[in-house]
């Protein structure tokens, strides 16, 4: 059975990714540090409903969430 995952995941845009990345690189107080970028947070079933409306037309299959799992 087919399942996805009820948690959510931060996403962030690419280019958002990279003008951080761009501004860590000039920034020496950066040097040595994790950067965290995130804009939003969405769940699997979310994300899920985004890439159906972009791939099925081209013939692609996104899974919604069929069965919740079980703790």
């Amino acid at each position: 059975m087919i399942a996805i995952p009820t948690f959510k995941c931060g996403i962030v845009d690419i280019d958002d990714t990279a003008a951080a990345h761009v501004r860590a690189m000039r920034n020496p107080e950066s040097d040595n540090q994790r950067i965290l970028v995130v804009a939003s947070s969405m769940s699997f079933r979310q994300i899920a409903k985004i890439l159906r409306k972009e791939f099925a037309p081209q013939g692609s299959f996104v899974y919604l969430l069929i069965k919740k799992f079980v703790h």
